[in-house]
């Protein structure tokens, strides 16, 4: 009798656990979202109040990164503040970034991540440019201020928990402890069986050890995001899908410059750029077509050859390379000061 139980007793526990860690994985719904006195965001090509190009890869792995900085760096170039030119050697290939700071004048809405992109690397006088290989030895190390202020913002922001850290789920330690009686349960049950024939028990206690190793896996998993991160995570995802599924029928072929280098960080930020460039091209093959030939300019991102990108494919390729860049690039510095000297003038 006792047997039946236990195997009744696992199955129950093991198919409650299941329903706990598939329910768990779901995404909020719709309807949870509007319960809290939130509306569902609504497709637009403008980005969610409070984002940035920069907030969309911690949304996603809550981890704030080098990469997360150079898309921001590519969407304050987009906003008028940088111009971003790709240096090349003699064979086309790049080796370097310069960074110039425009006229522009930051406004006081400019976050603080992006204030110490703007500030510390053209605070000497005189100074307008920067290589990226030289940003990242400068001193007061402006990218990594720039990553701590960004993982500050989300935090103040409530999208990730103030301290920053793994927030433990009680799931972990029920997990443990449901483990653990499983474990128990089926060494007790071993020698039942040997003195019943029954191995029923054996079963039951599997079912509760594997009941407890499904709830503490949950635990593990928990992340510093917050529910208010959650929902930040749901905008930028429905931003995301805007962005996928525009079409070239919906872009003024007279704005699609104008759109596209405004899209393009984001499109790099969620990994669709290449699908944006796509709809831009076939966008602009058919204005030639229909006798409306529109030339293509991002003059935020440029490169030093006077054969640079022309298709909107190939500069969402420049702009990705700059996100993906390592940090450590392999140039000589008399190439580098010799081409920031160049940029100057």
């Amino acid at each position: 009798m006792f047997e039946l139980i236990t195997l009744v007793l696992g199955s129950a526990l093991l198919l409650g656990a299941v329903v706990i860690v598939v329910g768990m994985r779901q995404p909020r719904s719709t309807a949870t979202i509007r319960s809290e006195g939130l509306l569902p965001p609504e497709r637009s090509l403008e980005p969610p109040a409070g984002h940035s190009p920069g907030t969309v890869g911690p949304l996603r792995d809550s981890h704030v990164d080098q990469r997360d900085v150079r898309l921001t760096l590519l969407d304050l170039a987009s906003r008028g503040y940088l111009r971003i030119t790709v240096l090349t050697d003699d064979q086309g290939r790049r080796y370097d970034w310069v960074l110039r700071r425009t006229e522009k004048s930051p406004e006081p809405t400019l976050r603080p991540f992006e204030q110490a992109l703007l500030t510390v690397p053209f605070s000497n006088v005189g100074r307008s440019s920067v290589t990226m290989s030289g940003l990242a030895g400068m001193p007061g190390q402006p990218m990594t201020a720039a990553e701590v202020a960004l993982g500050d913002h989300l935090r103040h922001l409530g999208w990730f928990s103030p301290d920053g850290r793994t927030r433990h789920s009680p799931w972990g330690w029920i997990g443990a402890l449901m483990l653990l009686a499983g474990l128990l349960i089926t060494a007790y049950m071993l020698i039942d069986w040997l003195a019943t024939g029954d191995f029923r028990g054996i079963i039951g206690g599997f079912f509760i050890g594997t009941a407890g190793v499904l709830l503490a896996s949950r635990g593990r998993r928990h992340t510093p995001q917050t529910d208010a991160g959650a929902v930040a995570r749901e905008q930028a995802d429905s931003f995301r899908e805007a962005i996928d599924d525009l079409g070239a029928d919906q872009v003024d072929p007279e704005q699609a410059s104008d759109t596209f280098a405004r899209l393009l960080p984001w499109a790099v930020a969620f990994g669709n750029h290449e699908k944006l460039a796509g709809v831009v091209d076939d966008l602009l093959r058919r204005a030639s077509g229909w006798g409306r030939a529109v030339d293509l300019s991002v003059g935020w991102l440029t490169t030093d050859r006077e054969d640079g990108p022309v298709t909107a494919a190939e500069i969402a390729a420049e702009a990705q390379a700059f996100a993906n860049q390592r940090p450590a690039l392999r140039a000589n510095r008399r190439r580098l000061a010799a081409a920031d000297g160049r940029l100057d003038r």
